[in-house]
């Protein structure tokens, strides 16, 4: 003889093999089926979604800040801090009317009131051994008609020496640009005034 009991949710008189077990519920099983059980458990688990998605949007800012993270905008020893938020506030201020293109856009990173695709890459002095040099990742990139290269002396001060505008196809089937300060006057045909690049840092350095 096949033992049943009604489900306390649905209120169907079922098999007990279709109840979840439990020690202290009558008969040893749970009081609602199992089809009910998961029904419950499944409005439950979308609720708590929804709510800890929105909890998360009003409180990332102090959630952030607890668990220690900090954005690419706020921690300059990010690696994207200088390749992305600075070469974005340079390409506003070295630039009249540009068009910024959106963080992760393949290519470039802006495009000048000329029409022209630009590439902007930063970086800073490391050393090849115990040769200092500047080295900006190209990635092959075929894309951009234009690199234009910043190189700092140190992330945490924040001084560019150096700035160039390199034609795309100079630099494009490479992967990486090398540019030792011994050999920078190999360059200069493509050197740009470092003045503006250094009005613009200085304004960031007085934000902070």
């Amino acid at each position: 003889m096949d033992f049943t009991k009604e489900c306390s949710k649905c209120h169907k008189t079922k098999l007990l093999d279709e109840f979840y077990n439990q020690k202290s519920g009558k008969y040893g099983k749970r009081a609602d089926c199992k089809k009910c059980n998961k029904e419950e458990n499944r409005k439950y688990h979308q609720e708590h979604k929804e709510y800890n998605k929105k909890y998360y949007e009003e409180h990332k800012d102090e959630l952030r800040v607890k668990a220690g993270h900090l954005s690419m905008y706020e921690n300059k020893l990010c690696s994207s801090y200088l390749g992305i938020v600075i070469a974005e506030r340079l390409c506003r201020h070295l630039f009249k009317d540009v068009e910024v293109m959106p963080h992760g856009n393949t290519g470039f990173d802006i495009i000048c009131n000329k029409g022209k695709k630009i590439d902007v890459k930063s970086a800073t002095i490391t050393f090849n051994g115990k040769y200092p040099r500047w080295q900006f990742a190209i990635r092959r990139n075929t894309i951009t008609d234009y690199f234009i290269l910043v190189a700092f002396d140190n992330v945490e001060d924040l001084n560019p020496l150096y700035l160039w505008m390199i034609p795309g196809h100079i630099l494009n089937k490479q992967s990486t640009a090398q540019i030792y300060p011994s050999t920078v006057h190999k360059w200069n045909k493509w050197e740009r005034n470092i003045k503006d690049a250094q009005l613009c840092c200085a304004e960031m350095k007085k934000e902070k």
